[in-house]
C-alpha cells in the first residue's frame, strides 16, 4: 500500500533530477558551441586577412610570398584552436554535425588552395571566391549557433549581435578587395553593384547591432568608428560611392588599404570583446544551472530519503498492526471461538449467569479508525455473529435433546412393562413352544430396550438404571447378547471370571458391547467372537469378525473424530449407530476429568473393533470412573481391576428370589445363552458362575 506512494515519489524526483541535468547538458553544450563561434569569429577574420594577402600576390608577379607565409602561420594557428574546441562534438550531436560539416569542408581545400596562390596557378577571381564562400560559411556557423545550441531568447540576441559585428567586418573586406581588384582602373556596372551591396550590407550589419546590443556595446562600437583614420575610411568610401560606372577611380590604393584594414581591425575589436561577455554569461548560465541542478538533485535526495523514512516506519507500524491483527484473528479461529462454541454448547442457555461471556473485542474503541481498524472491527462482527449462533444452536440442541429424551423416557418405560409381561408370563408357563415364543418377544423387547437407550444417549442422559454392586464382566457381555438381533451367531470366547464392571459403568458398557456386536453381525458372514482377558492391571475386550473392514479414509476421520470429538458428529458415519456409542463411549469410558486421552478405531485383517478397555474399582470424588479406549490400542492407566465377583448363595431360595431369564444383577440374558433350567431342583446358579 506505501509502495504505490514511494514509487510515485522516488519517480517524480527521478524526473526533475534528470530533466535538470539535461538543462545542465544543454548549458555545457551552449557554451561549447558559443566558444566554437568565438573560434569561427577568430578563424573568418584571419581568412578575410589571408585573401587580401593572396589577391595581392596573384596580382602581382614579382611580389614576395612571404607575408602570405606569415598570414597562412596565424590562420593556421587559429584552425588549430578551431578544431580543438571542434573536437568536444562527436558524431553523436548530429545537429552540430550538420551545422560545422561544411565549413570543415572548406578548411580542408585551404592547403590546395594555398599551394596554387604561391605557385600564381590560380585566378585572382577564383582565390576571392573560394575565400569568400569559406567565410560566408564561417558567418553561417556563428548565426546557426544560437539555435543550434538552444539558447535562451537573451542569449540568442547576443549571440546575433556577434555574429552581426562578424558581417560588417566582411562587408567591409569586400570593399577593400573589390577596390584593390579595380587598381584605380575603370568602375564597372559589376564592381559598382558589389561595393553597393557590400555598402547595405555593412550598413545592416550596423543597425543589427545598434537595435540588439546593450549600451555598453553600443559605446564599444562608437568608440571603435570614431578618430581619423575612420574619418578617412569614410571619405574615401564616399568617394567610391560618388563615382560613376564607366569613370576611372580617383583613389590612392594604398590608402585605401590602409584604412579599410584599420576599420576591420576596429570591428573585429569590439567583436572579441563581445565573444568574451557572451562566453561569460554563457558560462556564468551554466555554472547558475549546475547549481539548480546539483540543489534541486540534493532535494529530491532528500525527499526520497525522508519518504523512504517515513515510509519504512509507516510500513513497519501497518505490518505490525497487520502481524497483531492476523495473530488475534488466527488465535480466535483456533482457540478462542471452538473454546467459545464448545463451552456455549455445554451450557445452559436458559441460565445467562452460566453462559460464557461473549468475545472481547480486537478493534480499538475510538472516532479516528483506519482500515486495519475497519478490518478488525469485521472480524468482531463475525465473532459476535458467531457467538449467537452457537447460542442459538445450543438453544435448539437442548430443546431436541429434551424432545429425545421425552420420547425415550416414554419408550423406556413401554419397554420396562413390556419386559415385566413377559416376565409375568414366562414365570409359571411350563409349555415349550409358548415359552420359545416369549423368548422371541422377550429378545425383541429387549432390541426395543436397547433403541430407546440409544435415544436417551442421543439426548445426552443417562439410561436411568441404577445397580448396587459391580457385576462381573461374563454377565455384562451375555446381557449385550440379549440386546441384539442375531445373539445366536455370537461365540463367547474366554472372558476373564475375575473381573468385575463398576456399578456406573454397568448399563453404558453393555449398550457399547450391545451396539458393537450388533454392527459385527449385521456386516460379517461369520461368527463374531468376543473375548475379555487382563493384561497387568489392564482388561482388553475384543469383538473380532470377519467384516470387509473400513475404508483407509473413513478410519482416518473416525480415529481424528475420536481424538478430539466435536458436539456433533455427522449421522451417517456408521449407518446411524455411530453417535450413541461414542456418547455412552464419551460418558463413562473416557470422562472429562483430564486424564482421558480419547481413543481409537483399529483396523486389521479379522476384527472390526478392537476397544481396549479397563475397569476399576467404584468410583472416588476427583478421580476416573471407569476404563477408556486408547489410540493406538494400548489400555489407559487406571486403578488395579476389581477380581471376581463376591460368591453366591447356592440354591435358588437363598437370597431374594430371582426372575427367570434375569441375573441376579438385573441383567438379562437371551434365552439360547440361559443356564440350564431343572425344574425339580430350581437352581441356576452353580459355585458362583451362570452355567450354561
Amino acid at each position: 500500500m506505501l509502495a504505490i506512494p514511494l514509487s510515485a515519489t522516488v519517480l517524480f524526483a527521478g524526473w526533475g533530477v534528470v530533466s535538470a541535468g539535461l538543462q545542465g547538458r544543454g548549458a555545457d553544450r551552449l557554451q561549447s558551441l558559443v566558444a566554437v563561434s568565438a573560434a569561427v569569429g577568430e578563424l573568418v577574420d584571419e581568412l578575410g586577412r589571408e585573401r587580401v594577402t593572396a589577391a595581392e600576390l596573384v596580382s602581382s608577379a614579382r611580389g614576395s610570398a612571404n607575408p602570405l607565409l606569415e598570414q597562412v602561420a596565424r590562420t593556421d594557428r587559429v584552425v588549430g584552436e578551431y578544431r580543438q574546441r571542434r573536437g568536444r562534438f562527436g558524431a553523436s550531436d548530429r545537429d552540430a554535425e550538420r551545422l560545422l560539416a561544411p565549413f570543415d569542408g572548406q578548411l580542408m581545400r585551404l592547403p590546395g588552395l594555398r599551394e596554387q596562390v604561391r605557385d600564381r596557378s590560380v585566378s585572382r577571381t577564383a582565390v576571392l571566391v573560394r575565400y569568400r564562400v569559406a567565410i560566408s560559411l564561417g558567418l553561417a556557423v556563428r548565426e546557426s549557433v544560437s539555435q543550434v545550441g538552444g539558447a535562451d531568447g537573451q542569449v540568442a540576441d547576443l549571440l546575433r549581435v556577434a555574429a552581426a559585428l562578424s558581417r560588417a567586418s566582411e562587408y567591409t573586406g569586400i570593399q577593400q578587395t573589390a577596390v584593390l581588384a579595380a587598381g584605380g582602373g575603370v568602375l564597372t556596372q559589376a564592381l559598382q553593384q558589389e561595393l553597393a551591396g557590400a555598402r547595405a550590407g555593412y550598413d545592416e550589419a550596423l543597425l543589427t547591432v545598434t537595435q540588439r546590443s546593450s549600451a555598453r556595446w553600443r559605446s564599444w562600437l562608437d568608440q571603435a568608428l570614431s578618430g581619423p583614420e575612420v574619418l578617412a575610411a569614410q571619405r574615401v568610401d564616399d568617394v567610391v560611392t560618388r563615382s560613376r560606372v564607366g569613370s576611372r577611380l580617383r583613389v590612392d590604393v594604398d590608402e585605401w588599404a590602409r584604412v579599410s584594414a584599420q576599420r576591420r581591425e576596429r570591428l573585429h575589436a569590439v567583436q572579441t570583446r563581445v565573444d568574451a561577455d557572451i562566453a561569460a554569461e554563457v558560462s556564468q548560465r551554466r555554472a547558475e544551472q549546475w547549481a539548480t541542478t546539483g540543489v534541486l538533485s540534493g532535494a529530491a535526495l532528500v525527499l526520497v530519503a525522508v519518504a523512504g523514512v517515513l515510509a519504512f516506519r509507516q510500513g513497519r507500524a501497518l505490518t505490525s498492526r497487520l502481524r497483531r491483527v492476523r495473530d488475534a484473528v488466527t488465535g480466535m479461529a483456533a482457540v478462542d471461538l471452538p473454546d467459545l462454541v464448545r463451552r456455549v454448547s455445554v451450557a445452559d442457555p436458559a441460565n445467562p449467569a452460566a453462559m460464557p461471556p461473549a468475545p472481547a473485542a480486537l478493534a480499538a474503541a475510538g472516532a479516528g479508525r483506519d482500515e486495519v481498524d475497519e478490518v478488525t472491527a469485521a472480524f468482531d462482527t463475525l465473532a459476535a455473529a458467531v457467538y449467537r449462533i452457537a447460542i442459538d444452536l445450543s438453544r435448539q440442541r437442548r430443546v431436541a435433546a429434551g424432545a429425545v429424551e421425552a420420547v425415550g423416557r416414554r419408550c423406556q418405560g413401554m419397554a420396562h412393562r413390556l419386559l415385566r409381561e413377559l416376565d409375568l408370563a414366562e414365570r409359571d408357563e411350563a409349555d415349550s413352544r409358548t415359552l420359545a415364543t416369549f423368548f422371541r418377544l422377550d429378545n425383541l423387547a429387549a432390541q426395543l430396550q436397547h433403541a430407546t437407550q440409544s435415544l436417551l444417549v442421543l439426548s445426552g442422559r443417562s439410561l436411568g438404571a441404577v445397580h448396587p454392586e459391580p457385576v462381573a464382566l461374563v454377565t455384562v457381555a451375555q446381557a449385550a447378547l440379549s440386546r441384539i438381533q442375531e445373539y445366536r451367531r455370537v461365540v463367547s470366547g474366554a472372558i476373564d471370571e475375575r473381573v468385575a464392571v463398576p456399578p456406573a459403568l454397568i448399563d453404558d458398557l453393555v449398550h457399547l458391547l450391545a451396539s458393537l456386536l450388533d454392527n459385527a453381525t449385521r456386516y460379517s458372514p461369520d461368527e463374531v467372537v468376543v473375548t475379555g482377558h487382563l493384561l497387568g492391571d489392564r482388561v482388553i475386550v475384543q469383538v473380532t469378525d470377519t467384516g470387509s473392514g473400513i475404508e483407509p479414509e473413513l478410519l482416518r476421520r473416525l480415529n481424528s473424530e475420536l481424538a478430539d470429538p466435536a458436539p456433533m458428529i455427522e449421522w451417517s458415519t456408521f449407518a446411524g449407530r455411530a453417535w450413541p456409542r461414542w456418547r455412552c463411549w464419551r460418558r463413562h469410558m473416557a470422562c472429562g476429568c483430564g486424564c482421558c486421552q480419547g481413543g481409537r478405531v483399529a483396523r486389521s485383517r479379522r476384527s472390526r473393533f478392537r476397544p481396549a478397555s479397563s475397569w476399576s474399582r467404584p468410583r472416588r470424588r476427583g478421580r476416573c470412573p471407569g476404563a477408556r479406549w486408547r489410540a493406538g490400542g494400548h489400555p489407559a492407566p487406571a486403578l488395579r481391576p476389581l477380581m471376581s465377583p463376591p460368591r453366591r448363595p447356592r440354591g435358588p431360595r437363598a437370597g431374594r428370589r430371582r426372575r427367570r431369564g434375569v441375573s441376579s444383577h438385573g441383567c438379562r440374558i437371551p434365552w439360547t445363552r440361559r443356564p440350564r433350567y431343572c425344574r425339580s431342583s430350581r437352581r441356576h446358579v452353580r459355585r458362583g458362575v451362570w452355567t450354561r
